[in-house]
């Protein structure tokens, strides 16, 4: 039910296997609400990477502790216990295609960006257990540029879309993702796999893999078919 990868998918493989050869390569290490959420995070340490791809609310306002007024890596570094349960916050540079990381409690945090998802790593031997507090901004809609070698966006998916299932499949799905996003618009859906420490990806509407699961407070990959911009503004509850 959670296994899918795009590149058995008959749609530009090669740019696939590029995603996911920098990807590893640099990671180897009804009515709409406004309210406010609560995002528990339990993440054990385990072998090999510790690493883990989250989503954060469009809405963050944590403790400023980092670069004073602006929000940003160690803002959530403390938010999930510190530098003591916390290794790094990780980052996706779309335009260079490679990842990025800031150790939390070292100087020179990077900005968080509104609707960005970003990974944690556990610091060595530690479990994360932690919370990020945020509110909903359904007003918000993502604008993506076709850019960088991999035209690679790695999303925070708010937590409360809206994801119709489709052929009356309870298991909401990569595939259904695509089809909201828009399927002249997305190539493919790409996610961090915490079990198997491997990034995993689907070809928007292959008819040989199995489209994973879309899981509620983990972040996923989008990307962009060809040189076309991704416009999206996400349904929710």
């Amino acid at each position: 039910m959670r296994i899918g990868t795009a590149l058995r998918a008959p749609a530009v493989p090669t740019r696939l296997m590029l995603v996911l050869g920098v990807l590893a390569a640099s990671d180897g290490l009804c009515a709409q609400s406004t309210m406010g959420f609560s995002r528990q995070f339990a993440f054990e340490s385990t072998a090999p990477t510790n690493n883990h791809w989250i989503s954060i609310p469009w809405n963050y306002h944590p403790t400023d502790v980092g670069t004073v007024g602006v929000l940003d890596a160690e803002d959530l570094c403390l938010d999930l216990g510190g530098f003591e349960t916390v290794g790094a916050v990780i980052r996706w540079n779309e335009s260079t295609s490679t990842l990025s990381e800031h150790l939390c409690g070292t100087p020179s945090p990077f900005a968080l960006s509104k609707g960005v998802g970003y990974g944690v790593r556990n610091a060595p031997g530690r479990d994360i257990q932690g919370a990020v507090v945020g509110a909903h901004d359904n007003s918000y809609s993502y604008s993506i540029a076709a850019s960088g070698t991999s035209q690679l966006s790695w999303l925070s998916i708010p937590y409360h879309i809206r994801i119709p299932e489709n052929l009356g499949v309870l298991l909401v799905t990569a595939e259904d993702l695509c089809r909201q996003v828009g399927a002249s618009e997305i190539l493919a859906i790409v996610r961090w796999n915490n079990a198997a420490s491997v990034f995993e990806a689907y070809g928007c509407g292959s008819d040989l893999a199995v489209p994973f699961e879309i899981e509620r407070g983990e972040a996923y990959g989008l990307i962009n078919r060809g040189t076309q911009a991704i416009s999206w503004q996400p349904t929710h509850y």
